[in-house]
């Protein structure tokens, strides 16, 4: 009577429907299928044997660095070793070990090109075969190269497919020129993958079966096009997805822009739907971009391992919630150091916009404002002279110093609650000023050196009559620009000074009679 009830109990047992990550590969998908399908075919021992193609506790890696030249397989070596480390710690269920028996992944290196990698499906054959190529170009590959490949290989054979997402060691490494670190979402894709994989592992161990069939999305879902939308708006998107597959399917959003919020992953079971979401802020897009238009990538991950990414383009035409005209101009002071700045500030007309305060931030000045009415053309939105409406703003500043540049904000307060305050930046100027006040020639030896600084005054033009230096190893030379009011001056610094501490001074004579001179000093280290 026992043996009969525990042989019912082991009849009744449900399969195990294996769940992969977001984001898993198409190679991981089919060896989870396979076996599944050995199991639902009571072939137990292939199935055991096929555990091979996929990842579990020890990850063997064969490495051939025969092709390296000697003096770089050491460093190599140790490239190889941070990757397997950084990977063995973000997954830690998997430990990787250098082992030319059985090998689960075999590093070799070939003369030219880039890395390849190759899938085998003979139980015999390592489950993947990677190739590096020594040369990258005409420049050998140095150890950054090599571990980036080598990390990436292994996200790979973990089950990750290629991401979209710039900057992440998954996206692709071939352009890479620092050391790619592994990411959040690239460690938890290869932990949900071994999991998984393991408790396939473990239910072919007890000779239990694993149900078949992987999930599937229905269809891509659509680009997006809107607009014109008035900046500042929030934009709601929301996408049908349909699980026509067997298996559950967990999706996600995940954008290629902090501007987009997105919810966490989702769960759907077969022939079941439900709606993916996002949300975009349009606060910080002013419509500068491409004459208004906004471009973005949402990228919907899903555990479909026949389409595991799929890219949904958006774009949006946004229309500015206001304009400031001009934009970010220098103010030139009188001779008494006074400045009065006027500006404007117009929004859509189906849109208007309430000013309700306004203040000189940075200097102290007073600011006034009033409602205005007028034909203004805006070069920066390529428009025409057109109506336009919305408040005047006038700066009043004082005392602004000789030989100065500074900057100031017209805080304006608005109705708004997304802009309740908007920023106008102002440089006020008095007199010819030298940017960067000072020259650098920095550490110096025997080989000759040149730096340049502007001497300008916007708005109100001045000639340079000459340029002097008090030292033999110096000579300054100047021009004009295209931009009225600027000159550009070249100082050449022969190589010559003895060693120490390097000192000059370049004397600039001017037309104006208020600064007939202007010195500029030059310093360096000759070593």
């Amino acid at each position: 009577m026992l043996i009969a009830v525990a042989a019912l109990a082991i009849q009744t047992v449900a399969p195990l429907r294996p769940t992969l990550s977001i984001g898993c590969s198409r190679e991981i998908g089919a060896a989870v299928e396979k076996i599944a399908k050995l199991t639902e075919a009571k072939d137990f021992k292939g199935a055991a044997a096929a555990l091979h193609l996929i990842p579990g506790r020890e990850t063997n890696v064969a490495w051939d660095d025969q092709s390296v030249p000697g003096g770089s397989r050491y460093d190599f070596g140790r490239s190889r070793d941070l990757a397997m480390a950084e990977w063995g710690t973000a997954v830690g269920l998997t430990q990787f070990v250098v082992s030319k028996t059985a090998p689960d992944i075999a590093f070799s290196f070939v003369p030219d090109g880039g890395m390849t990698l190759e899938w085998s499906d003979d139980l015999s054959k390592p489950r993947l075969t990677v190739k590096i190529g020594v040369k990258k170009g005409d420049a050998p590959v140095d150890p950054t190269t090599v571990h980036n490949d080598v990390a990436y290989a292994i996200g790979t054979y973990l089950g990750i497919t290629k991401l979209p997402l710039p900057g992440l060691l998954m996206s692709g490494v071939d352009d890479a020129t620092q050391i790619l670190r592994l990411s959040g979402i690239e460690a938890a894709i290869a932990r949900d993958n071994v999991t998984s994989c393991e408790k396939v592992a473990e239910q072919v161990g007890r000779s239990l079966p694993v149900s078949s069939g992987m999930p599937s999305m229905e269809a891509d879902p659509q680009p997006v096009k809107l607009g014109p939308i008035i900046q500042g708006m929030p934009i709601e998107l929301s996408f049908a997805i349909k699980n026509t597959g067997a298996g559950t399917l967990l999706f996600r959003i995940i954008p290629d822009c902090s501007c987009f919020s997105t919810q966490r992953t989702q769960v759907l079971q077969p022939d079941k739907s439900e709606d993916a979401k996002a949300r975009m802020d349009t606060t910080n897009f002013s419509g500068m971009v491409q004459n208004g238009l906004v471009r973005h990538n949402l990228y919907l991950l899903s555990n479909d391992p026949a389409h595991p990414v799929r890219q949904i383009p958006v774009e949006v035409k946004i229309t500015p919630r206001y304009r400031l005209l001009p934009d970010r101009q220098v103010v030139i002071a009188d001779d008494n150091g006074n400045v009065t700045y006027t500006a404007y500030l117009y929004a859509p007309a189906d849109h208007p916009l309430t000013v309700t305060s306004a203040e000189s931030q940075g200097l102290p000045g007073a600011v006034t404002f009033e409602p205005w009415s007028g034909i203004m053309a805006d070069p920066d939105l390529n428009e025409g002279p057109l109506p336009r409406k919305g408040y005047k703003f006038t700066l009043k500043l004082k005392g602004i110093p000789d030989g100065m540049q500074l900057a100031t904000n017209i805080l304006i307060g608005t109705d708004d609650p997304n802009f309740a305050q908007i920023s106008d930046q102002v440089f006020v100027q008095k007199g010819i000023i030298v940017l960067p006040p000072q020259v650098s020639l920095g550490e110096v030896g025997k080989a000759p050196r040149k730096r340049s600084f502007f001497v300008t005054r916007r708005g109100k033009p001045f000639s340079i009559l000459s340029a002097d230096v008090d030292s033999k190893h110096l000579d300054a030379t100047f021009e004009t620009t295209q931009t009225p009011g600027e000159f550009l001056v070249t100082v050449s610094y022969d190589g010559q000074a003895p060693k120490g501490d390097y000192h000059a001074t370049v004397t600039i004579t001017t037309d104006d009679p208020n600064q007939k001179t202007i010195k500029i000093p030059v310093t360096g280290t000759v070593r």
